[in-house]
């Protein structure tokens, strides 16, 4: 049997880089729709910056030619927005797909120093 007021104490207690440690599910878990409120609720303030994000990057993708289905496609797709900007730009001045996606990878290159700088100081391993 898993002792839950254990596993709490140890996750409480700060790792070595002085950050607290994640704490594990309990035993006491809130209902579904209170977890999805609480979530939306959380990511509001994010609206802030995402919307007028979206709205921008909406109008340069109709400028460049792109349809809804494609404007939304890859606002899916890709996940980074300097990378969806650059690649609307290309895209509308004629860019082949290959450079396309070398451009969106290179500029994506920052995350991947983000990772290993950080990683020892979240507690995880560089590279895991």
């Amino acid at each position: 049997m898993v002792d839950l007021a254990a596993r709490a104490a140890r996750a409480a207690e700060p790792s070595p880089a002085g950050v607290p440690l994640v704490t594990e599910p309990t035993a006491t878990a809130r209902p579904y729709g209170a977890e999805a409120r609480r979530g939306a609720m959380a990511t509001l303030p994010l609206l802030a910056g995402a919307v007028p994000f979206g709205l921008t990057l909406g109008v340069a993708a109709r400028e460049a030619g792109f349809g809804p289905v494609e404007a939304l496609a890859g606002s899916l797709l890709v996940f980074a927005g300097s990378a969806q900007l650059a690649m609307v730009a290309m895209v509308g001045a004629g860019s082949g797909a290959a450079a396309v996606v070398l451009t969106a990878a290179v500029l994506n290159l920052r995350h991947v120093l983000y990772g290993l700088a950080l990683g020892p100081r979240l507690g995880g391993a560089a590279g895991a």
